[in-house]
């Protein structure tokens, strides 16, 4: 059976997305970036979808 994700990741997720990058984000949880890029890619994993588009514009999200 596939794991759900977790309600903290999806939140993380959430908070990206509107923010449309991780530094705020960072700031605002008290999670480093490297672990907001981390749970990010692994929530992409778990759940089989690209969510984000990634560069230099920052975090936005694929349609």
């Amino acid at each position: 059976m596939k794991k759900s994700p977790s309600l903290d990741d999806l939140d993380l997720f959430a908070r990206i997305a509107q923010a449309g990058g991780l530094a705020v984000v960072a700031r605002q949880s008290g999670v480093s970036v490297p672990t907001l890029s981390r749970r990010m890619r692994a929530l992409e994993l778990q759940i089989g979808v690209h969510l984000f588009e990634r560069g230099s514009h920052g975090y936005r999200l694929t349609a």
